[in-house]
């Protein structure tokens, strides 16, 4: 949005939000606003955009969830780690298939620079390649490494997805008033 003050920068959300549904398009997994060019995560009030926080699941060989990763200080574009997150993955380690996480909007989800490099990372320390799925409000795309960069990962759209999909979805809601997570 260039440098402009930020009492223009609201007008301009507030009059974009005031326009109804926001076309959107995606950049490096982030949903963004056609109309004024803002971070949907971030983009308040929009009609049929909801505010979403990211959330993760570790999954076992056969598909099914292990632990459900909802760390103090998660947002809309971040989702910190944590030791007991690492505990996890590592004892967990032989009967791991892969990581999944949600990204905030809807539209076909892509992995962040810090997603690709984290995936890397954890795959470094256990020694072998896992899936890693990423939810957007509407689409699932599965992710592999497909080398020979480091970091040279490959996403497919899952025409069916998976069952745990909508659990994830459904914990990527904000926390209610009374800051308790979403119930199933």
């Amino acid at each position: 949005m260039g440098n402009i003050s930020n009492a223009e920068r609201k007008r301009r959300i507030r009059a974009c939000a005031e326009a109804g549904p926001a076309p959107t398009f995606n950049y490096w997994g982030s949903v963004w606003c056609r109309r004024c060019n803002y971070q949907m995560g971030i983009h308040p009030n929009v009609k049929g955009m909801q505010m979403t926080i990211e959330a993760g699941v570790v999954l076992d060989l056969e598909g099914k969830p292990i632990f459900w990763h909802l760390p103090p200080g998660r947002t809309g574009g971040s989702l910190p780690d944590s030791s007991e997150l690492w505990d996890v993955l590592w004892e967990n380690r032989r009967r791991l298939s892969g990581f999944a996480h949600s990204h905030p909007g809807a539209g076909e989800p892509g992995p962040s620079y810090t997603d690709v490099t984290t995936f890397q990372a954890i795959e470094s320390a256990l020694g072998r390649r896992i899936d890693w799925w990423i939810t957007s409000s509407d689409h699932v795309a599965l992710f592999r490494w497909v080398g020979p960069d480091k970091y040279s990962y490959q996403g497919i759209l899952m025409r069916t997805e998976p069952d745990w999909a909508n659990r994830l979805r459904e914990l990527s809601q904000p926390p209610t008033k009374d800051g308790k997570e979403t119930e199933s």
